[in-house]
């Protein structure tokens, strides 16, 4: 069991370790919303413009929780994509309380994350004394980091459904959201919440099958093989014997 517990925990170490590149990757990214624009065009000059001209009048934008860009191609020729401060460009669009609320929890999840690993490595080459620094620490900060994740994707997925999926131009005067999508970055944060999901299953199967007494064994056998002494039976271990 010994050995089992130990690769298990190192797993745990592992999926945390995956948990903070996704993450990672979701705030650096600017894919958290897509959106395609649309040219403000009136009923009357609709006529005097044909088919093959129509992509004139398109535009993409597309932003995470810091930066974003927008590119709108009126006229002839692409434009260079416009890249902006997420909190400046939408201030006068949505509370932008929201978006705060979303970097503050992924960054948590993140720390969280960075101690569960810690924590992971550390209890899967030693056996330690506290329970804080244990499978129960493991425990606390798995659902910790997972909780916060899932709180900024449900922040964030609240606020598209009730403003970016309507419309991400508000203020803008030439263009509209034509349609608008949660982007690979948003994606990206909900796998990195899914994973503690496993982490904490694959922990409640380690504190399950994993007694007390197999610590204070485990210990000695550890501390033995570092004082390159034999981890004989303890006199209450010799006590515990039953003889027939």
């Amino acid at each position: 069991m010994h050995a089992k517990r130990r690769n298990i925990i190192t797993a745990v170490a592992g999926l945390a370790a995956v948990s903070i590149a996704l993450n990672a990757a979701s705030m650096a990214t600017q894919f958290w919303c897509t959106a395609s624009t649309r040219e403000k065009i009136k009923e009357e000059q609709l006529k005097d413009i044909d088919e093959i001209s129509t992509d004139r009048l398109d535009g993409r934008l597309s932003f995470g929780l810091f930066r974003g860009c927008m590119s709108e191609n009126f006229g002839y020729g692409e434009r260079m994509p416009k890249c902006f401060w997420v909190w400046d460009f939408f201030k006068d669009s949505f509370n932008v309380a929201t978006l705060y609320a979303s970097i503050c929890l992924s960054g948590i999840g993140g720390l969280a994350d960075a101690v569960t690993f810690v924590l992971g490595i550390y209890n899967g080459t030693n056996v330690p004394r506290k329970h804080l620094f244990g499978v129960l620490g493991l425990f606390i900060w798995n659902i910790l980091s997972g909780a916060s994740l899932l709180l900024s994707v449900l922040i964030f997925m609240a606020t598209f459904l009730n403003t970016f999926r309507y419309n991400l131009l508000i203020t803008s005067t030439t263009f509209r959201t034509h349609s608008a999508a949660l982007g690979m970055s948003f994606w990206l944060t909900v796998a990195a919440s899914g994973i503690h999901v496993i982490t904490v299953i694959m922990l409640m199967f380690v504190r399950q099958h994993h007694h007390p007494s197999q610590r204070s064994q485990m210990y000695r056998t550890d501390t033995a093989r570092a004082n390159g002494t034999p981890a004989g039976p303890t006199p209450k271990d010799n006590a515990d014997v039953m003889i027939y």
